[in-house]
């Protein structure tokens, strides 16, 4: 990160990278973001059971019921949101 530096001005903020070469890429914050975002939605609308996924990032709630090939209960239950 000594290639990048952050640059607080009278005129503003500003990034200045030494190496045009380098690329900034903001795009995880986003999607982790937007993923928050939705699973707080589903919580204030009282959905308890919920994946999203956007891009690589997940966030999810609730519990998955099934039976496996043998006739087996499977219960999973999942906790991040």
């Amino acid at each position: 990160m000594d290639k990048v530096h952050y640059i607080d001005t009278p005129r503003g903020a500003f990034i200045r990278k030494d190496n045009p070469n380098i690329q900034l890429n903001f795009n995880a914050i986003a999607q982790g973001y937007t993923s928050d975002v939705i699973a707080d939605y589903f919580l204030s609308k009282q959905i308890s059971n919920f994946i999203v996924e956007v891009g690589e990032s997940w966030s999810f709630m609730g519990e998955i019921r099934s039976r496996t090939s043998l006739g087996e209960s499977v219960s999973i239950t999942l906790a991040e949101a």
